[in-house]
């Protein structure tokens, strides 16, 4: 088995070689994690466990479930490194839910959109991270707000365009959008900066998963 690809390589939805539709077993684990993701007053579900048995997929199958119960999520995870700041983390869970939008909606437009994709594009120029491309965008050419873009915006106009986004997604229909935050354990309790800035957005429209 360890000699499989299948194995050691984290199963995505919609992939060729290795979608999640190859994940077997674990019913009621997958469930379990939806039904406290839909039903609880928080937004924080750990996945926690000893390295390799598989956490990381079990979230990869339970994002597909959740895809099928109008959630909305974006296919990539995002990976908590111990060396990023808290701008860092912010401009990635805003990526993050902005992926989401756009893999729902291809036609998705207007000012919340538009914003968050000046902004994303910004943070992925500087982190050298890649640039989702946004060609055919719908929504008649409604102009979008003005954003600062110099280092520093991100904690100016970060929470703000999240939680516009998350209100253009609600109001698509969405019943949440679920992030899949990996290797929880780089972000320490004695990182109170970051620490802080992830609990004073935590309870918006949104999900995260946390696998350790």
């Amino acid at each position: 088995m360890r000699s499989s690809p299948y194995f050691q390589d984290t199963l995505h939805q919609g992939a060729n070689a290795t979608p999640t539709g190859l994940f077997v077993g674990r019913e009621q684990e997958r469930r379990q994690l939806l039904s406290t993701i839909g039903g609880s007053c928080s937004s924080r579900q750990a996945v926690a466990g000893r390295p390799g048995i598989g956490k990381t997929t079990l979230v990869q199958a339970v994002k597909a479930d959740a895809l099928a119960a109008d959630y909305r999520v974006a296919n990539e995870l995002i990976s908590i490194a111990a060396e990023s700041s808290s701008e860092v983390l912010l401009g990635q869970l805003l990526a993050g839910v902005y992926d989401a939008v756009l893999a729902c909606y291809r036609d998705a437009g207007g000012a919340a959109v538009e914003t968050a994709q000046q902004l994303v594009r910004s943070f992925r120029l500087r982190s050298g991270g890649v640039n989702l491309s946004v060609a055919g965008f719908g929504g008649g050419g409604s102009r979008s707000q003005v954003v600062s873009n110099p280092p520093g915006a991100l904690t100016l106009d970060g929470p703000r365009i999240l939680r516009d986004l998350l209100h253009y997604a609600a109001t698509k229909g969405a019943k949440g959008v679920l992030l899949h935050l990996n290797n929880l354990e780089n972000l320490s309790e004695a990182d109170a900066e970051r620490a802080d800035m992830l609990r004073g957005i935590r309870d918006q429209d949104y999900y995260w998963t946390g696998s350790t």
